[in-house]
């Protein structure tokens, strides 16, 4: 079992899933690769996999993105349209005793840059927003005095100006 032909045939596979709802496709990432490969290779935020020998790379594949989809941890990333590259990372071991492969596969998700962007300035504007609100609030009472007086100085204004 090649684990660069099982990339790539796991990373298809998640395109499949994204089009099916007509998401577009993730890139492939060469930085979160080498992130998501040494997380496999130390066997760390990796989910595992078993496959017997003989076994095609594209049915371990189809097996491993299908469990991923069924899980709603691992749908959620798969599926999120705000994300626009991965980076996977697989690691393959041969268990004699149980004579099949243990497959360590690490994915690494980032979003597109208009989204990072999007999203602070809207966690910003929504701080402003409540702060503006809390301190509505608060000095409410002092708003509506304030308001009380000035409409009572414009009356005595008026009155007696004549």
């Amino acid at each position: 079992m090649n684990p660069r032909k099982l990339r790539k045939r796991i990373y298809d596979e998640i395109n499949k899933e994204r089009r099916k709802l007509r998401l577009k496709p993730l890139k492939l990432s060469k930085s979160l690769s080498k992130m998501a490969i040494r997380d496999a290779l130390n066997r760390k935020n990796c989910s595992v996999h078993y496959a017997v020998k003989g076994e095609k790379h594209i049915t371990v594949a189809k097996r491993i993105v299908k469990e991923w989809i069924r899980n709603p941890a691992h749908r959620k990333y798969i599926l999120n349209p705000k994300y626009n590259s991965i980076g996977l990372g697989v690691h393959i071991l041969w268990n004699k005793n149980t004579k099949e492969y243990e497959i360590y596969v690490c994915k690494k998700f980032r979003p597109s840059q208009n989204v990072v962007k999007n999203s602070k300035n809207k966690k910003h504007n929504n701080l402003n927003t409540k702060k503006l609100k809390k301190l509505i609030f608060k000095n409410k009472r002092i708003i509506e005095y304030f308001l009380l007086a000035v409409m009572f100085y414009i009356l005595l204004y008026i009155a007696f100006k004549w």
